[in-house]
């Protein structure tokens, strides 16, 4: 997922945990995302797992919900919505909500991983 370098920090302090997005629904719940800074950045800046993805209206955004996406008020979040999206607010446009956490980026080991590694100390 691509974020901007100050959402960035801010999912790296734990302070964002949660983003509204526009377009199809790319992220599957449980799943582990790379977050880089552009669509040809190599180097992930850190991971999130992914916990929620919903729709809902954009002008739904409640004050804690503004807070999860790293600002202090339903206000401040509008006006960067409208600074990143080059767009007027509108409250009844259709967003995917994905609520997620940072992750640690190494893969997990799973029951099917447990079962190889017993076969090969057969």
């Amino acid at each position: 997922m691509i974020f901007k370098p100050d959402h960035v920090t801010l999912i790296q302090a734990g302070q964002k945990t949660q983003t509204r997005r526009l377009g199809k629904c790319r992220w599957v719940v449980g799943h582990v995302y790379r977050i880089t800074l552009g669509w040809y950045d190599k180097i992930p800046q850190c991971y999130i797992r992914v916990l929620d993805v919903h729709q809902d209206r954009l002008g739904n955004i409640t004050e804690a919900e503004a807070r999860r996406e790293g600002y202090h008020s339903v206000e401040s979040y509008r006006s960067a919505w409208e600074r990143i999206y080059k767009a007027k607010w509108d409250p009844e446009l259709l967003v995917w909500v994905v609520t997620f956490c940072l992750h640690d980026g190494k893969p997990e080991r799973t029951k099917q991983t447990n079962l190889l590694d017993q076969l090969e100390e057969v």
